[in-house]
């Protein structure tokens, strides 16, 4: 449960659910975070140096991330985004991307409703699935996840 040299497998999983719990908006994994943390809060909370990795996936949870949806056509660039998006250490960012048309029946609800603009790739960058106004500018884009 603690971490070590590696970290808790468990509160690896506990962050993988936050991720998934970002990129789905399904309630099954926050509820699955929230009883792993009740049986460990004791323990956190006394040793706090023990649980790095705990509380790293407890900032995140604390701290809802940015969810960025990226669309594009088959000759849309979609590398310049990801660049921008890898270019620093950004730890509350959930992606999803997919070409245009978006085929809902197998893409997470992130990804739902979302338009290719001007036949360029298309940023959308919300937070609690509400969304800013999408983007087909990286400077704009850029701006976006920056605030």
């Amino acid at each position: 449960v603690q971490d070590n040299a590696i970290p808790s497998g468990n509160a690896l999983a506990a962050r993988a659910l936050l991720h998934l719990y970002a990129f789905s908006g399904e309630e099954k994994y926050l509820k699955a975070i929230q009883n792993s943390w009740a049986q460990i809060a004791n323990a956190v909370s006394r040793y706090p140096t023990a649980f790095g990795e705990w509380l790293c996936a407890m900032d995140y949870a604390v701290h809802p991330p940015k969810e960025i949806a990226l669309i594009f056509d088959q000759k849309g660039n979609l590398l310049p985004y990801l660049q921008e998006i890898h270019s620093s250490f950004q730890p509350y960012l959930v992606v999803a991307a997919s070409s245009y048309p978006v085929n809902e029946s197998q893409m997470p609800p992130l990804l739902h409703a979302r338009e290719l603009l001007d036949e360029r790739t298309t940023a959308y960058v919300c937070q609690g699935f509400v969304c800013q106004q999408p983007v087909t500018s990286l400077l704009d884009f850029r701006q976006q996840i920056s605030s």
